[in-house]
Protein backbone atom coordinates (compact mmCIF):
# COMPACT_ATOMS: atom_id res chain seq x y z
CA UNK A 1 0.00 0.00 0.00
CA UNK A 2 1.65 3.22 -1.16
CA UNK A 3 2.24 6.23 1.07
CA UNK A 4 0.66 9.50 -0.04
CA UNK A 5 2.72 12.38 1.31
CA UNK A 6 0.21 15.12 0.48
CA UNK A 7 -3.29 15.45 1.96
CA UNK A 8 -5.79 13.05 0.43
CA UNK A 9 -9.04 14.95 -0.06
CA UNK A 10 -12.34 13.51 -1.25
CA UNK A 11 -15.08 15.86 -2.43
CA UNK A 12 -18.62 14.49 -2.56
CA UNK A 13 -21.14 16.87 -4.15
CA UNK A 14 -24.62 15.59 -3.41
CA UNK A 15 -28.01 17.04 -4.25
CA UNK A 16 -28.41 18.71 -0.84
CA UNK A 17 -25.00 18.69 0.84
CA UNK A 18 -21.35 19.01 -0.09
CA UNK A 19 -18.98 16.85 1.92
CA UNK A 20 -15.21 17.38 1.98
CA UNK A 21 -13.01 14.80 3.71
CA UNK A 22 -9.26 14.81 4.30
CA UNK A 23 -7.51 11.59 5.29
CA UNK A 24 -3.91 10.91 6.18
CA UNK A 25 -1.84 7.77 6.58
CA UNK A 26 0.25 7.26 9.70
CA UNK A 27 2.17 4.01 9.59
CA UNK A 28 -0.42 1.39 8.71
CA UNK A 29 -3.33 3.47 9.96
CA UNK A 30 -5.62 5.62 7.85
CA UNK A 31 -7.00 8.52 9.89
CA UNK A 32 -9.62 11.22 9.50
CA UNK A 33 -7.80 14.53 9.70
CA UNK A 34 -10.42 17.07 8.57
CA UNK A 35 -13.97 17.17 7.29
CA UNK A 36 -16.55 19.76 6.32
CA UNK A 37 -20.25 19.54 5.45
CA UNK A 38 -22.19 22.38 3.86
CA UNK A 39 -25.86 22.53 2.85
CA UNK A 40 -26.22 23.64 -0.76
CA UNK A 41 -29.58 25.39 -0.47
CA UNK A 42 -29.39 26.92 2.99
CA UNK A 43 -32.93 28.33 2.74
CA UNK A 44 -34.31 24.89 1.92
CA UNK A 45 -35.67 25.83 -1.50
CA UNK A 46 -33.85 25.01 -4.72
CA UNK A 47 -33.57 28.07 -7.01
CA UNK A 48 -35.37 27.79 -10.33
CA UNK A 49 -32.46 29.23 -12.30
CA UNK A 50 -29.76 26.71 -13.33
CA UNK A 51 -27.14 29.46 -12.93
CA UNK A 52 -28.30 30.12 -9.37
CA UNK A 53 -28.25 26.38 -8.64
CA UNK A 54 -24.70 26.15 -9.95
CA UNK A 55 -23.52 29.10 -7.87
CA UNK A 56 -25.13 27.59 -4.78
CA UNK A 57 -23.07 24.43 -5.33
CA UNK A 58 -19.88 26.42 -5.88
CA UNK A 59 -20.42 28.39 -2.69
CA UNK A 60 -21.23 25.21 -0.75
CA UNK A 61 -17.93 23.63 -1.88
CA UNK A 62 -16.06 26.70 -0.68
CA UNK A 63 -17.89 26.67 2.67
CA UNK A 64 -17.17 22.97 3.19
CA UNK A 65 -13.46 23.50 2.60
CA UNK A 66 -13.43 26.55 4.85
CA UNK A 67 -15.32 24.76 7.62
CA UNK A 68 -12.92 21.82 7.42
CA UNK A 69 -9.81 24.00 7.27
CA UNK A 70 -8.71 22.12 4.15
CA UNK A 71 -6.11 24.09 2.23
CA UNK A 72 -5.13 21.42 -0.30
CA UNK A 73 -6.58 22.20 -3.70
CA UNK A 74 -6.12 18.81 -5.38
CA UNK A 75 -9.03 16.48 -4.79
CA UNK A 76 -10.75 13.29 -5.88
CA UNK A 77 -14.41 13.72 -6.79
CA UNK A 78 -17.16 11.57 -8.26
CA UNK A 79 -20.18 11.58 -10.54
CA UNK A 80 -23.34 9.52 -10.61
CA UNK A 81 -26.59 9.17 -12.50
CA UNK A 82 -27.99 7.87 -15.74
CA UNK A 83 -25.14 9.36 -17.76
CA UNK A 84 -22.85 6.79 -16.13
CA UNK A 85 -23.04 3.30 -17.62
CA UNK A 86 -21.36 0.33 -15.91
CA UNK A 87 -21.23 -2.99 -17.74
CA UNK A 88 -19.56 -6.34 -17.18
CA UNK A 89 -18.48 -8.12 -20.33
CA UNK A 90 -16.36 -11.08 -21.38
CA UNK A 91 -13.74 -10.96 -24.11
CA UNK A 92 -11.30 -13.51 -25.49
CA UNK A 93 -7.94 -13.46 -23.74
CA UNK A 94 -5.76 -10.83 -25.40
CA UNK A 95 -2.75 -8.58 -24.68
CA UNK A 96 -3.67 -5.49 -22.65
CA UNK A 97 -2.52 -3.18 -25.46
CA UNK A 98 -5.26 -4.66 -27.67
CA UNK A 99 -7.93 -4.45 -25.00
CA UNK A 100 -8.67 -0.72 -25.37
CA UNK A 101 -9.56 -1.00 -29.06
CA UNK A 102 -11.59 -4.14 -28.49
CA UNK A 103 -13.53 -2.45 -25.72
CA UNK A 104 -14.52 0.47 -27.90
CA UNK A 105 -16.08 -1.93 -30.40
CA UNK A 106 -17.79 -3.98 -27.69
CA UNK A 107 -19.00 -0.92 -25.77
CA UNK A 108 -21.11 0.24 -28.70
CA UNK A 109 -23.41 -2.73 -28.07
CA UNK A 110 -23.88 -1.92 -24.40
CA UNK A 111 -24.23 1.85 -24.08
CA UNK A 112 -27.11 4.06 -25.25
CA UNK A 113 -24.81 6.93 -26.30
CA UNK A 114 -22.63 7.57 -29.31
CA UNK A 115 -19.16 6.21 -28.66
CA UNK A 116 -17.56 9.58 -29.48
CA UNK A 117 -19.69 11.24 -26.77
CA UNK A 118 -18.33 9.18 -23.87
CA UNK A 119 -15.16 8.56 -21.92
CA UNK A 120 -14.45 4.86 -21.41
CA UNK A 121 -12.43 3.22 -18.66
CA UNK A 122 -12.06 -0.43 -17.79
CA UNK A 123 -10.55 -2.91 -15.37
CA UNK A 124 -9.92 -6.64 -15.65
CA UNK A 125 -11.76 -8.29 -12.75
CA UNK A 126 -11.20 -11.95 -13.49
CA UNK A 127 -10.45 -14.77 -15.90
CA UNK A 128 -12.57 -17.70 -16.97
CA UNK A 129 -12.63 -20.52 -19.49
CA UNK A 130 -15.31 -21.65 -21.95
CA UNK A 131 -14.18 -24.99 -23.27
CA UNK A 132 -10.73 -24.47 -24.73
CA UNK A 133 -11.17 -20.68 -24.92
CA UNK A 134 -9.70 -18.50 -22.22
CA UNK A 135 -11.69 -15.34 -21.54
CA UNK A 136 -11.25 -12.23 -19.46
CA UNK A 137 -13.97 -10.61 -17.36
CA UNK A 138 -13.90 -6.84 -17.79
CA UNK A 139 -15.59 -4.03 -15.89
CA UNK A 140 -16.38 -1.21 -18.32
CA UNK A 141 -17.38 2.29 -17.19
CA UNK A 142 -18.66 4.86 -19.66
CA UNK A 143 -19.42 8.48 -18.76
CA UNK A 144 -20.81 11.15 -21.03
CA UNK A 145 -18.14 13.71 -21.81
CA UNK A 146 -20.49 16.64 -21.25
CA UNK A 147 -21.20 15.38 -17.70
CA UNK A 148 -17.49 15.08 -16.91
CA UNK A 149 -16.60 18.42 -18.49
CA UNK A 150 -19.35 20.22 -16.60
CA UNK A 151 -18.33 18.59 -13.32
CA UNK A 152 -14.68 19.53 -13.80
CA UNK A 153 -15.61 23.12 -14.68
CA UNK A 154 -17.82 23.42 -11.59
CA UNK A 155 -15.18 22.05 -9.23
CA UNK A 156 -12.52 24.32 -10.68
CA UNK A 157 -14.84 27.30 -10.34
CA UNK A 158 -14.97 26.49 -6.63
CA UNK A 159 -11.17 26.77 -6.50
CA UNK A 160 -10.05 23.15 -6.43
CA UNK A 161 -8.59 20.81 -9.03
CA UNK A 162 -9.85 17.26 -9.58
CA UNK A 163 -6.96 14.88 -10.13
CA UNK A 164 -9.25 11.89 -10.50
CA UNK A 165 -12.99 11.47 -11.08
CA UNK A 166 -14.56 8.30 -9.74
CA UNK A 167 -18.09 6.92 -9.62
CA UNK A 168 -20.16 7.31 -6.44
CA UNK A 169 -20.93 3.59 -6.12
CA UNK A 170 -17.26 2.62 -6.42
CA UNK A 171 -16.28 5.17 -3.76
CA UNK A 172 -18.96 3.76 -1.46
CA UNK A 173 -17.56 0.28 -2.09
CA UNK A 174 -14.03 1.48 -1.20
CA UNK A 175 -15.31 2.88 2.09
CA UNK A 176 -17.13 -0.37 2.90
CA UNK A 177 -14.15 -2.59 2.09
CA UNK A 178 -11.63 -0.64 4.19
CA UNK A 179 -13.95 -0.38 7.18
CA UNK A 180 -15.40 -3.90 7.20
CA UNK A 181 -12.72 -6.15 5.62
CA UNK A 182 -15.35 -8.63 4.39
CA UNK A 183 -14.57 -12.27 3.69
CA UNK A 184 -13.41 -12.59 0.05
CA UNK A 185 -16.18 -15.10 -0.65
CA UNK A 186 -18.98 -13.04 0.88
CA UNK A 187 -21.42 -11.37 -1.51
CA UNK A 188 -22.71 -8.05 -0.17
CA UNK A 189 -25.30 -5.72 -1.62
CA UNK A 190 -24.32 -2.06 -1.23
CA UNK A 191 -27.02 0.61 -1.47
CA UNK A 192 -26.04 4.28 -1.25
CA UNK A 193 -29.25 6.30 -0.91
CA UNK A 194 -28.70 9.93 -1.81
CA UNK A 195 -31.09 12.78 -2.38
CA UNK A 196 -31.80 12.29 -6.08
CA UNK A 197 -29.98 9.05 -6.88
CA UNK A 198 -29.58 5.65 -5.26
CA UNK A 199 -26.51 3.65 -6.29
CA UNK A 200 -26.84 -0.12 -6.08
CA UNK A 201 -23.85 -2.42 -6.38
CA UNK A 202 -22.81 -5.94 -5.46
CA UNK A 203 -19.43 -6.54 -3.82
CA UNK A 204 -17.48 -9.77 -4.19
CA UNK A 205 -13.79 -10.46 -3.61
CA UNK A 206 -12.74 -6.82 -3.60
CA UNK A 207 -14.55 -5.86 -6.80
CA UNK A 208 -17.93 -4.50 -7.86
CA UNK A 209 -19.70 -7.29 -9.74
CA UNK A 210 -22.84 -5.32 -10.50
CA UNK A 211 -23.56 -1.59 -10.42
CA UNK A 212 -26.39 0.71 -11.43
CA UNK A 213 -27.87 4.07 -10.45
CA UNK A 214 -31.60 4.74 -10.17
CA UNK A 215 -33.37 8.09 -9.94
CA UNK A 216 -35.05 7.49 -6.58
CA UNK A 217 -33.79 8.98 -3.34
CA UNK A 218 -34.65 11.03 -0.30
CA UNK A 219 -35.78 13.97 -2.40
CA UNK A 220 -38.19 11.67 -4.23
CA UNK A 221 -39.85 10.86 -0.93
CA UNK A 222 -40.02 14.54 0.01
CA UNK A 223 -41.57 15.44 -3.36
CA UNK A 224 -44.17 12.68 -2.93
CA UNK A 225 -45.14 14.04 0.49
CA UNK A 226 -45.31 17.58 -0.90
CA UNK A 227 -47.65 16.56 -3.68
CA UNK A 228 -49.92 14.48 -1.45
CA UNK A 229 -50.17 17.03 1.38
CA UNK A 230 -49.91 20.12 -0.87
CA UNK A 231 -47.35 21.79 1.39
CA UNK A 232 -44.06 23.63 0.71
CA UNK A 233 -41.04 21.44 0.07
CA UNK A 234 -39.40 22.56 3.33
CA UNK A 235 -42.47 21.45 5.29
CA UNK A 236 -42.57 18.14 3.41
CA UNK A 237 -38.94 17.53 4.37
CA UNK A 238 -39.81 18.13 8.02
CA UNK A 239 -42.73 15.70 7.79
CA UNK A 240 -40.44 13.06 6.28
CA UNK A 241 -37.92 13.44 9.09
CA UNK A 242 -40.60 13.42 11.78
CA UNK A 243 -42.49 10.43 10.39
CA UNK A 244 -39.66 8.21 9.21
CA UNK A 245 -40.94 4.89 7.96
CA UNK A 246 -44.24 5.19 9.82
CA UNK A 247 -46.53 2.37 10.93
CA UNK A 248 -48.85 2.64 7.94
CA UNK A 249 -45.95 2.29 5.51
CA UNK A 250 -44.69 -0.78 7.32
CA UNK A 251 -48.19 -2.24 7.81
CA UNK A 252 -49.37 -1.84 4.22
CA UNK A 253 -46.16 -2.86 2.45
CA UNK A 254 -47.21 -6.49 2.04
CA UNK A 255 -46.78 -9.94 3.56
CA UNK A 256 -43.00 -9.60 3.82
CA UNK A 257 -43.50 -6.77 6.28
CA UNK A 258 -45.25 -8.89 8.91
CA UNK A 259 -43.31 -9.49 12.10
CA UNK A 260 -40.29 -7.75 13.59
CA UNK A 261 -37.01 -7.44 11.75
CA UNK A 262 -34.14 -9.34 13.28
CA UNK A 263 -30.74 -7.72 13.66
CA UNK A 264 -31.42 -4.33 12.11
CA UNK A 265 -33.21 -2.74 15.03
CA UNK A 266 -36.90 -1.98 15.46
CA UNK A 267 -38.58 0.86 13.63
CA UNK A 268 -40.43 1.71 16.84
CA UNK A 269 -37.42 3.50 18.28
CA UNK A 270 -37.60 6.19 20.95
CA UNK A 271 -39.11 9.28 19.40
CA UNK A 272 -40.63 7.44 16.43
CA UNK A 273 -44.36 7.69 15.60
CA UNK A 274 -46.57 5.49 17.81
CA UNK A 275 -47.24 2.10 16.28
CA UNK A 276 -50.94 1.37 16.21
CA UNK A 277 -53.81 0.66 13.86
CA UNK A 278 -54.12 3.09 10.93
CA UNK A 279 -57.38 4.40 12.40
CA UNK A 280 -55.42 6.06 15.22
CA UNK A 281 -53.36 8.15 12.78
CA UNK A 282 -54.31 11.66 11.78
CA UNK A 283 -55.33 12.12 8.16
CA UNK A 284 -52.12 14.08 7.53
CA UNK A 285 -49.90 11.38 9.01
CA UNK A 286 -51.71 8.64 7.10
CA UNK A 287 -51.28 10.54 3.84
CA UNK A 288 -47.59 11.14 4.55
CA UNK A 289 -47.07 7.47 5.36
CA UNK A 290 -48.72 6.45 2.10
CA UNK A 291 -46.45 8.80 0.13
CA UNK A 292 -43.39 7.40 1.90
CA UNK A 293 -44.59 3.81 1.41
CA UNK A 294 -45.26 4.19 -2.29
CA UNK A 295 -41.83 5.68 -2.98
CA UNK A 296 -40.04 3.11 -0.84
CA UNK A 297 -41.90 0.29 -2.58
CA UNK A 298 -40.45 1.54 -5.88
CA UNK A 299 -36.98 1.73 -4.33
CA UNK A 300 -37.24 -1.75 -2.81
CA UNK A 301 -38.43 -3.10 -6.15
CA UNK A 302 -35.33 -1.75 -7.90
CA UNK A 303 -33.01 -3.12 -5.22
CA UNK A 304 -34.70 -6.52 -5.39
CA UNK A 305 -34.51 -6.63 -9.20
CA UNK A 306 -30.83 -5.67 -9.08
CA UNK A 307 -30.01 -8.44 -6.63
CA UNK A 308 -32.00 -10.97 -8.65
CA UNK A 309 -30.26 -9.94 -11.86
CA UNK A 310 -26.84 -10.43 -10.27
CA UNK A 311 -27.79 -13.79 -8.78
CA UNK A 312 -29.20 -15.02 -12.09
CA UNK A 313 -25.90 -14.18 -13.81
CA UNK A 314 -23.54 -15.28 -11.04
CA UNK A 315 -23.56 -19.05 -11.38
CA UNK A 316 -25.01 -19.77 -7.95
CA UNK A 317 -23.69 -16.91 -5.82
CA UNK A 318 -26.24 -15.18 -3.61
CA UNK A 319 -26.23 -11.90 -1.71
CA UNK A 320 -25.88 -12.61 2.03
CA UNK A 321 -26.57 -9.13 3.42
CA UNK A 322 -27.18 -5.53 2.44
CA UNK A 323 -25.32 -2.46 3.70
CA UNK A 324 -27.00 0.90 3.18
CA UNK A 325 -25.59 4.41 3.42
CA UNK A 326 -25.97 7.93 2.15
CA UNK A 327 -27.76 10.95 3.52
CA UNK A 328 -31.18 9.27 3.34
CA UNK A 329 -30.12 5.99 4.97
CA UNK A 330 -30.59 7.38 8.47
CA UNK A 331 -34.30 7.94 7.91
CA UNK A 332 -35.88 6.42 11.00
CA UNK A 333 -36.87 2.79 10.54
CA UNK A 334 -35.59 2.53 6.97
CA UNK A 335 -33.03 -0.20 7.67
CA UNK A 336 -35.64 -2.38 9.39
CA UNK A 337 -38.15 -1.73 6.60
CA UNK A 338 -35.67 -2.75 3.87
CA UNK A 339 -34.75 -5.84 5.87
CA UNK A 340 -38.37 -6.92 6.16
CA UNK A 341 -38.98 -6.47 2.45
CA UNK A 342 -35.78 -8.12 1.16
CA UNK A 343 -35.65 -10.79 3.85
CA UNK A 344 -31.92 -10.15 4.18
CA UNK A 345 -29.87 -8.73 7.06
CA UNK A 346 -29.53 -4.95 6.60
CA UNK A 347 -27.26 -2.52 8.41
CA UNK A 348 -26.30 1.13 8.05
CA UNK A 349 -22.66 1.62 7.13
CA UNK A 350 -20.31 3.24 9.64
CA UNK A 351 -17.81 5.02 7.37
CA UNK A 352 -15.40 5.52 10.29
CA UNK A 353 -15.65 2.02 11.76
CA UNK A 354 -11.96 1.33 11.18
CA UNK A 355 -10.73 4.88 10.58
CA UNK A 356 -9.68 6.71 13.75
CA UNK A 357 -10.62 10.38 14.10
CA UNK A 358 -7.36 12.11 15.00
CA UNK A 359 -7.74 15.62 13.63
CA UNK A 360 -7.51 18.47 16.12
CA UNK A 361 -10.38 20.87 16.78
CA UNK A 362 -12.95 18.74 14.95
CA UNK A 363 -16.53 19.50 15.92
CA UNK A 364 -17.73 16.30 17.61
CA UNK A 365 -21.40 17.28 17.39
CA UNK A 366 -21.20 18.00 13.67
CA UNK A 367 -19.32 14.75 13.08
CA UNK A 368 -21.96 12.78 14.98
CA UNK A 369 -24.78 14.41 13.00
CA UNK A 370 -23.14 14.04 9.57
CA UNK A 371 -21.17 10.80 10.02
CA UNK A 372 -23.66 8.80 7.95
CA UNK A 373 -23.14 11.15 4.96
CA UNK A 374 -19.36 10.76 4.72
CA UNK A 375 -19.07 7.34 3.05
CA UNK A 376 -18.54 8.54 -0.53
CA UNK A 377 -16.17 11.34 0.50
CA UNK A 378 -14.11 8.91 2.56
CA UNK A 379 -14.11 6.37 -0.26
CA UNK A 380 -12.83 9.03 -2.65
CA UNK A 381 -10.02 10.14 -0.34
CA UNK A 382 -9.06 6.48 0.10
CA UNK A 383 -8.21 6.34 -3.59
CA UNK A 384 -5.24 8.62 -2.88
CA UNK A 385 -4.32 7.24 0.54
CA UNK A 386 -4.18 3.68 -0.78
CA UNK A 387 -2.26 4.63 -3.93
Amino acid sequence: MAFWSRPAVGLDIGSRYVKAVQLKKTGKNIELERFGVSEIYAKGEKPSSPDDQRQAVVQAVRRAFSEAGITANQIVSAVAGESIIVRYIQLPEMPEEELANALRWEAEEYIPFRIEDVNIDSAIIGHSAQGDTRRIDVLVVCARKDLINDHVALVREAGVTPTLIDVDSFAFLNCFEVNYSPDPQEVVGLVNIGGDITSISVYLAGMPRFSRDISIGGNTITAAIQQRLEVPISQAETVKIDRGVGPLAAREAGPASEGPAQGAGDSAQPGSPPVGPPSTLSAKDAQADRAIRNTLNNLIGEIRRSIQFFENQSGGKTVSRVVIGGGSASMRGLDAFIQRELQLPVEIIDPLRSIPVTGKNLNADTLRESRHMLSVGIGLALRKVMG
